[in-house]
């Protein structure tokens, strides 16, 4: 199971981000990558924090990641067709949140 994604940002560096987690804060916000979402219009994962920022585009074969990521035990929800939020953009499609603190619940 994956507990990180190497991600792309918007200015080209390639960084590896965790999972979010309630556990661990960073300015009073859990830290790590809230959800990932599909948009309709692009082949691409892209990756959020808490505050339904845009972190970068996730690095690997989407389907394949998209596949590993919905079988993850630290998916806490997910919906087929998420609404365009403003802050990432508009960015509309598949999505699915994380919470690495319900994997440490079940070990």
């Amino acid at each position: 199971m994956r507990f990180t994604l190497e991600i792309v940002d918007k200015a080209g560096a390639t960084q590896v981000l965790p999972l979010f987690s309630q556990t661990f804060y960073v300015n009073g916000f859990g830290a790590g990558i809230y959800l990932v979402v599909k948009p309709d219009t692009q082949n691409e994962i892209v990756a959020l924090d808490r505050g339904y920022l845009i972190l970068g585009r996730v690095v690997g074969d989407p389907v394949l990641v998209w596949n590993e990521l919905m079988a993850s035990s630290a998916k806490i929800n997910y919906v087929p067709k998420h609404p365009g939020m403003a802050s990432a953009g508009g960015i509309s499609g598949p999505a699915i949140w994380f919470d690495l603190d319900e994997v440490l619940k079940k070990i």
